[in-house]
């Protein structure tokens, strides 16, 4: 019986961990707010210099609504989120949009989430 006891113990945890690990290879709220802030940081610091802090976009919240594999290319993930923005010259805005993301290589052999814009992205 203790036997039985040790097998059902290591398909609980075999299964949970496969379970674990299928989940995690889509990005998270948080790896989803990082790579989004990080284009907003690339945007600020091009248009700082043309407008200074005037022209700078500033992300109030980012929530994750859900994600989807793309049937295009398995290591890209079509996201909707609800994105919360203060923007140069129109104030507070709110919209729900989709973005797509992948893993890159961000330097120093790290693979982080990026935010992919101007390829062809779709499903």
């Amino acid at each position: 019986m203790k036997n039985l006891s040790a097998k059902k113990f290591m398909f609980l945890v075999l299964t949970s961990t496969t379970f674990l690990t299928g989940c995690s290879r889509e990005p998270s709220e948080s790896d989803i707010k990082t790579a989004y802030s990080n284009e907003v940081d690339q945007t600020n610091a091009l248009t700082r210099k043309f407008g200074g802090e005037a022209l700078a976009i500033k992300l109030n919240d980012l929530k994750k609504i859900s994600c989807q594999e793309s049937n295009k290319n398995k290591e890209q993930f079509q996201c909707n989120v609800e994105i919360d923005s203060t923007l140069p010259m129109l104030g507070k805005h709110q919209e729900k949009t989709t973005i797509t993301l992948a893993k890159s290589d961000i330097g120093n052999g790290k693979q982080d989430w990026i935010v992919l814009r101007g390829i062809d992205t779709t499903h």
